[in-house]
């Protein structure tokens, strides 16, 4: 693989979608799981650069192999789901083992009210069932808009992607219509909030009228990702008691928007959870879809026609099969 994939012999920034890809589909799927990157890792001395060693997304994420134009890094995953999300960078990915119920989506933009901030429509497109040996492409941009709900224990993913660039802005986006970009100023509001939450914990009294007087000097994307951090920081209960509830209070409906996207982020928290407890695997295909596709009929039709127009609880029942296999 590595030889296919030399930067020197490629206009990397314009043909690594395509190579990625046929490279990922071309090389014969292995024998892969979680015992046998542990036995890989740990025979590294040292390991590849890792590239994201402070980012989130992947469980852990580990880069496998890594040049100056891209990397290679096989992600582990538990049963959870991402963000709806777009890409700052460009490549393919593999299922290497696990299974995933992946659902495409397009953004049609309205306004933009400040930067790093988008509000339109959040409209699914696709939903498929992702089991090992697929292959995607990832676009930059718009190109690619999915969330992947990962349903291994863990499951594992083998990206091939190059570091990104100022070509590619990655935003997040929310079913209500919100979209913010992603990585940007998040450290900075993940610091505010770690203080916020200390001043809970040491001054509770003090820590409503602080936080509703910093949002009311916050724009939009400031607002959502400040309480967001918070909702990251906190359990469920008191997250929804000390803030969720005084600041919809307060700020419903000027930030309906912000207010819409943080329910959607406590509803996938709460529903993952009990997911999570769940053994049973149709009941379980049954819950991520409902958590991702809330709307029933939405649900039905998306996943019918994405299908072949087979029914939608056919469809289930042969991705339950499959999974159980």
């Amino acid at each position: 693989m590595q030889d296919r994939l030399r930067p020197h012999r490629v206009n990397v920034g314009a043909m690594f979608p395509e190579l990625a890809t046929a490279v990922l589909e071309e090389i014969p799927m292995p024998a892969m799981n979680v015992l046998a990157m542990t036995d890989w890792a740990a025979s590294q001395h040292p390991l590849p650069k890792q590239v994201n060693f402070h980012g989130s997304f992947g469980e852990p994420p580990l880069v496998v192999y890594e040049t100056p134009e891209f990397y290679l890094e096989v992600l582990f995953w538990f049963p959870s789901r991402t963000t709806i999300h777009g890409h700052g960078f460009t490549g393919a990915f593999r299922v290497l083992d696990g299974y995933s119920i992946q659902v495409e989506y397009e953004f049609s933009q309205e306004a933009a009210p400040e930067e790093g901030v988008r509000l339109g429509r959040t409209l699914p497109r696709s939903v498929e069932l992702i089991t090992p040996g697929q292959v995607c492409t990832i676009g930059g941009n718009e190109a690619f808009i999915h969330t992947v709900a990962h349903m291994g224990n863990p499951s594992l993913t083998l990206v091939a992607r190059t570091h990104g660039s100022q070509e590619f802005e990655q935003f997040s986006y929310h079913r209500c219509g919100l979209a913010t970009r992603a990585s940007w100023h998040h450290r900075s509001i993940a610091r505010q909030a770690d203080v916020f939450r200390a001043l809970l914990r040491g001054r509770p009294e003090s820590f409503r009228p602080r936080l509703m007087e910093f949002l009311e000097r916050s724009g939009v994307f400031v607002f959502f990702h400040l309480l967001d951090q918070l909702r990251a920081r906190m359990s469920l209960d008191v997250f929804t008691r000390e803030v969720l509830s005084p600041v919809r209070e307060r700020f419903h409906p000027g930030h309906a928007k912000e207010l819409a996207a943080l329910d959607e982020e406590v509803r996938r928290e709460a529903l993952w959870a009990m997911l999570n407890a769940t053994p049973d695997t149709r009941r379980r295909l049954l819950m991520a879809l409902n958590e991702i596709l809330p709307d029933q009929p939405e649900r039905e039709a998306v996943i019918s026609c994405s299908n072949g127009g087979i029914a939608a609880g056919e469809v289930i029942e042969q991705w339950s099969r499959c999974t159980r296999s």
